[in-house]
């Protein structure tokens, strides 16, 4: 089997340009969340209809994910696809304050952020894919990851400056400028420097259901796949609970933009040391440390009140989230050996990750408008703790060690 050479092929523009567009797309799906729930808060939203919101987005990723990442299989102009989304997603956020409202004027325009959403894993994964080939792919997956995570601590200051100086609804603008900003970093890379052949699928290749069930009836898939869902409906919705919980419990606006700053800062060196060593250790020991830490910090929410101790805590989000963020890309790699079906594979695991991304919300949301806030943890906590042990029974390692320099 022979593999494409990590590049001396590959010019620094278009290095720096990949990961430019992880940075600027960061702010459209890791910041928007946390303030979205405050902001629909101070709008006469109950948490139940807050739920919703959450949820609507993740209902238009699930219903998207797979077919995106089919979708990403058969199109070889990947580049131009993900600057339209980008500019539509800029263009939803940009709208999203003026019908905020309205309950059912928003949630329409959730879901669309939502379906365009889906678009982003498979995209980024395989412009990746066609730019370094398969021998530089997991350590570019763990630089990519590292510039989408500073893109959050970038996010997370303008944020913090942008809800104390000027109002909170201004966050959505400012996402909207990013978008833009993303587009203008894809024409730094070079087309003739990516590979469209990568990941392909090509002519008498399984037919989309086809291989969908494939995955579904391998037991090794179907596991991984089935701890992500399991993962997510707790992971989804702690972020904008957490967010809640301090504004319960009497933290302002910016404490909130601290918490995501904290936990991006950490999945900074995180997911490039998972890019880097997940080679020479393998995939499970460096994945199962992402499955294992969360039902451990969700259970040490409920131990305080208190808003500094709660950042701390927070800063184990980055261990988990830097870890996964890296790892689903080179699993789905592993599984399809890099080769057609890689970017459906993409989707589908991302689709697994929408599916508990749409119960966790509700989930939480429902928790929260009947019970309180250390139930709602309790419960997720224990969904979480089921993940790590679907993941730690059924799945095999998809990467043998490998040794390598000290």
């Amino acid at each position: 089997m022979t593999s494409q050479p990590p590049a001396p092929k590959v010019s620094r523009q278009s290095l720096f340009g990949i990961n430019a567009v992880n940075f600027f797309l960061a702010e459209l799906s890791g910041v928007v969340g946390p303030f979205l729930a405050i902001y629909l808060k101070q709008n006469h939203w109950n948490y139940a209809h807050v739920g919703w919101a959450l949820s609507a987005g993740t209902l238009g990723t699930l219903l998207a994910q797979t077919p995106a990442g089919y979708i990403c299989d058969i199109v070889k102009r990947r580049k131009l696809l993900l600057a339209f989304i980008s500019g539509c997603m800029g263009a939803c956020f940009a709208i999203l304050p003026l019908t905020a409202a309205n309950v059912w004027l928003t949630l329409p325009i959730l879901f669309l952020t939502g379906v365009i959403g889906a678009f982003f894993a498979p995209l980024l994964a395989s412009l990746a894919l066609g730019l370094v080939g398969g021998k530089g792919f997991s350590e570019e997956t763990g630089v990519n990851q590292g510039w989408n995570h500073a893109g959050n601590i970038a996010a997370a200051l303008v944020g913090l400056f942008v809800v104390r100086y000027i109002r909170l609804g201004a966050i959505f603008y400012v996402t909207t400028a990013t978008s833009i900003l993303a587009v203008l970093s894809l024409m730094l890379i070079k087309s003739k420097e990516l590979n469209p052949n990568l990941g392909v699928r090509r002519r008498g290749n399984p037919k989309f259901f086809s291989k969908v069930s494939q995955y579904l009836h391998d037991r090794q898939t179907l596991a991984f796949l089935l701890s992500l869902l399991v993962f997510h409906i707790s992971n989804a919705p702690l972020l904008p609970l957490v967010s809640l919980y301090i504004k319960k419990i009497g933290g302002a606006d910016e404490k909130i933009a601290i918490a995501v700053l904290i936990s991006q800062a950490v999945m900074i060196p995180i997911a490039y040391l998972s890019g880097k060593y997940c080679d020479r250790f393998g995939r499970k020991p460096i994945f199962a440390a992402a499955y294992i830490i969360l039902p451990i910090r969700i259970w040490l929410y409920t131990t305080t009140s208190n808003v500094s101790t709660l950042l701390i805590i927070q800063a184990l989000d980055g261990l988990g989230a830097g870890v996964y963020g890296v790892l689903i890309s080179l699993i789905c790699r592993d599984l399809t050996k890099g080769g057609p079906g890689f970017n459906l594979l993409v989707g589908v695991a991302q689709t697994a990750l929408a599916i508990g991304g749409l119960i966790g919300p509700l989930l939480q949301g429902y928790l929260l408008q009947y019970f309180d806030f250390k139930i709602t943890f309790y419960i997720l906590a224990a969904n979480a703790l089921l993940a790590a042990l679907i993941f730690l029974i059924g799945f095999k390692e998809t990467k043998r060690p490998q040794p390598g320099p000290r």
